[in-house]
């Protein structure tokens, strides 16, 4: 039971099913009966390290571990997507945003991540490194549940890379242990003080060439709760443990860019959003 997860919220991480060993259509089990933990590759230090391994050894203590507390299965069958809550949020780590706006449908340039292996076929080459690849994805045509992040597929047999006549690059392909890493596409940030494009989750990885849109995560097209817990878990926004009207300033520009961060009440980004908050602010006392 190994992969890749997205912290989509302060205490939610997003996985693919099959990584854990759960067939599609058996029922979720237990965290006592199947005890889970995810690792991050921050310490609570802030040191960081982008191998599993260091030196051969997994236990090199450069990272931090969050007990699973919770499973909860998706409304569309066959997703493939669990949603894991942990015991607590983990430290130094903010959450991805997710784009259910505007996801990405025409030929976009996309990024893939995951901790699988880095060799040209299947299985093959270092593993258990963080890794990172840009791409075109290919235009969709019309909103699915799957996204087709590639136009190639990989296989374990040389040529291991598989594409159809006329494909143009560069194209980006997922590999063995990559399954629940990040599609991400680059939005226009909210933030005035730091104008850079950010990251917007736009799938999670299921096959080398395919992943499942964040929508599937609640019957193709509902919307994950990405602030879940206490007043003081939403009105933070920049989620640096304090509640100050700069909280305040930043989501109502995350609103007003169209930001899923902004969507606090998890259902459509609109006014709503805009008293949950407020709701949540001034309850905290703000």
């Amino acid at each position: 039971m190994s992969g890749s997860c997205v912290l989509v919220g302060p205490n939610l991480v997003l996985c693919a099913r099959h990584q854990l060993g759960i067939a599609s259509t058996a029922a979720l089990p237990t965290v006592e009966q199947r005890p889970l933990r995810v690792r991050f590759r921050r310490a609570a230090d802030g040191s960081a390290s982008n191998a599993v391994l260091v030196a051969g050894d997994p236990c090199h203590g450069v990272y931090q571990e969050v007990d699973v507390v919770a499973m909860s299965d998706t409304l569309a069958a066959g997703s493939d997507l669990v949603m894991l809550t942990l015991a607590r949020a983990p430290v130094g780590v903010r959450p991805i945003g997710v784009e259910i706006e505007r996801p990405p449908l025409r030929a976009t340039e996309v990024i893939i991540a995951g901790w699988g292996y880095g060799g040209a076929c299947f299985g093959a080459g270092p593993g258990w490194g963080l890794r990172s690849a840009r791409g075109m994805m290919a235009d969709q045509g019309q909103m699915f549940d799957v996204i087709a992040f590639s136009p190639c597929n990989l296989g374990s047999i040389e040529p291991c890379e598989y594409c159809p006549s006329g494909v143009v690059g560069p194209v980006v392909l997922a590999n063995q242990h990559d399954s629940g890493g990040a599609v991400f596409m680059e939005v226009a940030s909210g933030n005035p003080s730091a104008p850079m494009p950010e990251l917007r989750l736009v799938g999670t990885i299921v096959t080398s060439w395919a992943a499942r849109r964040p929508g599937s995560w609640n019957a193709f097209g509902g919307r994950p709760l990405l602030r879940q817990g206490s007043a003081e878990d939403a009105s933070d926004f920049d989620t640096d443990g304090v509640t100050t009207t700069t909280d305040v300033i930043l989501f109502l520009n995350a609103y007003w860019a169209g930001d899923c961060r902004a969507n606090v009440n998890g259902g459509p980004l609109d006014a709503m959003d805009i008293f949950a908050y407020l709701n949540a602010y001034f309850g905290m006392g703000g």
